[in-house]
């Protein structure tokens, strides 16, 4: 949160990025949820965007689980994913409306 408020604070159209897991995912996805719902309402008020990596695999479905809650309340959150395999890339389908960013 100190991140979001510096950024702010100092003018700095950015962009954080960062894994559920460091907000609480490997706990509980409800934890990690209600960890991002309170860094998006303080980078909305900061005009700030999220990006959220889509991490290894395994997690794919939680990602995105949490990240479809979140970002129905808070559109400048993103989401980062590798496309290593095709069948991430099939789970996309239903998200390619909101932000997404693919890295090869």
């Amino acid at each position: 949160m100190k991140l979001i408020q510096e950024c702010g604070e100092r003018g700095l159209n950015t962009r954080i990025s960062f894994d559920l897991s460091h907000i609480g995912l490997a706990v509980d996805s409800e934890l990690a949820f209600q960890n991002l719902l309170e860094m998006a309402k303080e980078a909305h008020d900061n005009g700030l965007s999220l990006m959220i990596s889509a991490e290894e695999s395994n997690k794919t479905e939680q990602v995105l689980s949490v990240y479809k809650r979140a970002v129905a309340r808070y559109t400048n959150i993103g989401l980062l994913f590798r496309l290593n395999c095709i069948g991430r890339l099939m789970i996309l389908g239903n998200y390619l409306t909101t932000p997404v960013r693919f890295v090869l």
